[in-house]
């Protein structure tokens, strides 16, 4: 690294400390420890007894939560009624619930929305999404007789199962549009569903989950619809199944090298005071071809194995509370049991290659990638201990309370993780990127508390590749984190408003 470049980084931050602006490949190695649960959703790769209990046990042996999913209606007039649920109904819960004492953690996910996300969810009876009654046909979120039916029916669902997380509507921003009579419903119902369950179970995480992606919204509506629903979810839950969001790969291709580095981070930046889980994800492993849609995208093993490892490295990052992968095995047998049945929907050819194990029960790469992470000590968030452990890709500042840590890409497409510079201060530090003669970006976390309640985050870089930047407050697990795009020049960052954190304690070390 020249002189000259290395004394404009140092001299340029130093600026950045006078003049304060208020401004609102391989992903590493594993770390010593994860904060969440690991685990899939009970979905099996075949309709049989005997593929139902395969999958339970391949689910224990890879994981550590389980995810009941019920997304196919709702027994409307039973839970408004207080009357027993049709026995198919009863013996889907019986039958989940016999399963759910083998799992340290459940994950339970219902929703009042149908898959459309925008109607009212149909009948679960006799059979799963059906016809809603005539009564309930023209009825709207904000109805009285539905929020009393639905909340009911997740009190009920709560009673039965006792999960640790629980979820009362999914991927609720997928379709909504912000200014529609129909979101000012839905948002009526929300409020009222949140406040009704809070209150019967103050201790239990009740959230709703987003989806990435709209065949509808615009993503400014879509942010709008998010914002508008934030103070009704106890964290963040994301939806998110990358290769099937347009335009972020080549048409014909999942590769993963064009995945934004911040592709988590969107989200959970939704609400950075708010814990954030992956609550539904996948990646193919086949080429997926579903002319009706007009997909026709090549899926690798390789490109599965990638995703994984980056979506576990992201959640680390990110203090995440659970991931939820969609499915251990794909569904080949089952895919062939539904047309064998009349049942021949191309909507179910979507999911059926995202399985970490193949539909001939051979295991994929990702599957090991996966298994090493989940052999590591699980400590929670807040459970373990609440300083910086410093390494190679780990700068700890602030009296060791701040971890800052930077991810970058080139113009190549390699991604890679940076490394710290020998010399840190107990405030500031700088990484390399390539080789450590060639600084890249210096940080500074500062207590600001007495100026202005925050700590404060400074930093300044000499380089046009892409990086995400991101600050964890490891007692409080609060984020900030901050992005700079491909073939830009990197700009200043004086963020005096970076944590609001200051009324938290250390305690004793």
């Amino acid at each position: 690294m020249t002189t000259t470049k290395r004394a404009r980084l140092i001299v340029l931050l130093s600026l950045l400390t006078v003049l304060v602006i208020r401004a609102g490949a391989a992903w590493g190695q594993p770390p010593d420890h994860r904060s969440f649960y690991m685990g899939f959703t009970s979905w099996p790769y075949d309709f049989t007894p005997e593929a139902v209990d395969e999958t339970y046990d391949a689910i224990e042996a890879h994981g550590d939560l389980i995810a009941f999913h019920f997304d196919h209606g709702v027994p409307w007039p039973e839970a408004a009624s207080g009357a027993p649920f049709h026995p198919n109904v009863q013996d889907e819960l019986d039958g989940k619930l016999a399963e759910a004492h083998r799992f340290p953690a459940v994950y339970l996910a219902v929703t009042a929305q149908s898959t459309d996300r925008v109607s009212l969810a149909n009948y679960w009876g006799e059979e799963t999404d059906g016809h809603l009654p005539p009564e309930w046909q023209a009825r709207a979120f904000d109805d009285p007789e539905v929020i009393a039916a639905y909340l009911a029916y997740c009190r009920r669902i709560i009673d039965f199962f006792n999960p640790d997380y629980f979820a009362y509507g999914i991927e609720v921003n997928a379709n909504h549009l912000p200014d529609s009579p129909a979101f000012a419903a839905f948002e009526t119902f929300v409020a009222e569903i949140y406040g009704g369950l809070k209150a019967d179970f103050p201790e239990l995480p009740i959230f709703l989950t987003f989806q990435t992606g709209s065949f509808v919204s615009t993503p400014d509506q879509q942010r709008e619809v998010e914002e508008a629903l934030v103070p009704y979810t106890d964290l963040i839950g994301l939806s998110t199944y990358p290769y099937l969001v347009g335009g972020l790969f080549r048409p014909d291709q999942a590769d993963m090298s064009y995945l934004p580095e911040d592709w988590f981070r969107r989200m959970s930046q939704l609400a950075p005071d708010k814990p954030f889980a992956i609550t539904e994800t996948g990646y193919i492993a086949e080429t997926l071809t579903i002319p009706e849609f007009l997909i026709d995208t090549e899926g690798r093993e390789e490109w599965q194995d990638l995703y994984v490892r980056f979506l576990l490295q992201k959640a680390a990052q990110l203090n995440t509370e659970f991931i939820t992968y969609w499915q251990v095995r794909d569904y080949d047998l089952g895919y062939q049991f539904l047309v064998d049945h009349g049942i021949d929907d191309p909507s179910f050819l979507i999911w059926k290659d995202i399985g970490l194990v193949a539909g001939d029960g051979r295991p994929r790469r990702g599957l090991s990638t996966w298994d090493s992470w989940l052999a590591l000590p699980h400590i929670p968030i807040g459970a373990g201990p609440s300083f910086c452990d410093a390494s190679a890709e780990s700068l700890c500042l602030a009296d060791d309370r701040f971890e800052v840590r930077v991810d970058w890409q080139n113009f190549a497409g390699n991604r890679g993780t940076g490394r710290v510079t020998p010399g840190a201060t107990g405030n500031s530090g700088i990484f390399y990127f390539f080789n450590p003669d060639n600084w890249e970006l210096m940080v500074k976390v500062l207590d600001g508390c007495a100026l202005n309640d925050h700590f404060w985050v400074f930093a300044a870089a000499t380089t046009n590749v892409a990086y995400t930047l991101t600050v964890r407050d490891t007692l409080t697990g609060a984020i900030s984190s901050y992005s700079n795009a491909l073939g830009t020049s990197s700009p200043a960052i004086t963020d005096t408003q970076a944590f609001a954190t200051c009324s938290s304690t250390l305690g004793p070390r």
